[in-house]
């Protein structure tokens, strides 16, 4: 709405990395949002492929703003070569870093701008405050966290695993995607949902559950195991039907599970993590093939004896 009452060209610009459905909701939403109150403005998307790429970042937002375009908007991890673009040629930049003072409460208290907004000063004596609530992640608008820290803030609350000397046959790797696969009954008949399955060494089914979420999905799986007794997860595989993000690798840390696989890609920091943690990470398992990101000892080629 913002971008459809200031842009005087009507021509919107939007630099994105991958067209994801979250991606897409959003340019879906900024482009309605404009046209409701701007009925003729456009907007042009432009993807980068890279959620942090600084030189595909400033080419795209110059590419746009030579089109025209005076109001530039993004999806990106790290959108600060944008917001300069736009900056040098002149135009507006909105979505991120966005100056909230306005917002701030008035002396009083009270926001005039905002409902149900309520200032808590503590009074002198009160206790200071306790660490052991102190949230040590980072949040972003993207669908990871970012940064080194987010690594060293995990291992404050659940450190690397020590070397276990666990070892799993590749055979029972390859046999996981089809023993998750035959467990969902819901994605089955409508092919919308994502799972998460926890298995034995031995590639038996633990639990497996499903989700319109592939994190809820994990949470699913993680907390029927809890219940039951079962953590901590020493001598567990944790297998996913999408792509293994930062905080599946976390959420796994957290559960002591070993080994992780998927059927698509970890996030670059995914990686990271679970090299950090001493974490098994397998990626792209599709029939007979797979890629191994971490942890490669844990894998135990066919016919190769312990």
């Amino acid at each position: 709405i913002v971008a459809g009452k200031t842009t005087k060209s009507n021509k919107l610009g939007y630099v994105v990395a991958h067209p994801i459905p979250q991606v897409l909701l959003n340019i879906n939403a900024f482009e309605l949002g404009a046209r409701s109150v701007n009925p003729q403005a456009t907007t042009t998307v432009v993807f980068t492929a890279d959620w942090c790429n600084p030189a595909k970042q400033t080419e795209a937002a110059n590419s746009l703003i030579s089109q025209g375009i005076d109001v530039l908007t993004q999806h990106e991890d790290c959108p600060g070569p944008v917001i300069q673009a736009a900056e040098r040629g002149g135009v507006y930049s909105i979505g991120y870093h966005a100056n909230a003072a306005p917002l701030g409460s008035d002396p009083n208290g009270e926001h005039p701008q905002l409902e149900n907004i309520v200032d808590v000063t503590l009074a002198p004596g009160a206790p200071g405050r306790d660490s052991r609530w102190q949230r040590n992640f980072f949040a972003a608008s993207s669908c990871g966290l970012c940064g080194v820290s987010s690594i060293e803030a995990v291992h404050r609350q659940a450190a690397p695993l020590a070397d276990d000397g666990m070892r799993v046959d590749q055979e029972v790797i390859f046999g996981l995607d089809a023993s998750l696969r035959s467990a969902q009954d819901v994605f089955a008949r409508t092919g919308g949902l994502h799972a998460a399955g926890l298995f034995t060494v031995e590639g038996d089914p633990v639990v497996v559950r499903e989700d319109v979420g592939r994190h809820n999905a994990v949470d699913k799986v993680v907390g029927h195991a809890l219940g039951r007794g079962l953590v901590p997860l020493a001598r567990n595989i944790l297998m996913v039907s999408g792509r293994t993000s930062f905080e599946i690798v976390q959420k796994a840390l957290q559960a002591r599970i070993p080994v992780i696989v998927a059927v698509s890609a970890p996030s670059s920091l995914a990686r990271e993590l679970a090299q950090a943690s001493n974490l098994t990470l397998i990626g792209f398992l599709r029939g007979r093939s797979l890629n191994v990101y971490a942890g490669p000892q844990r894998l135990r080629p066919q016919g190769q004896p312990d």
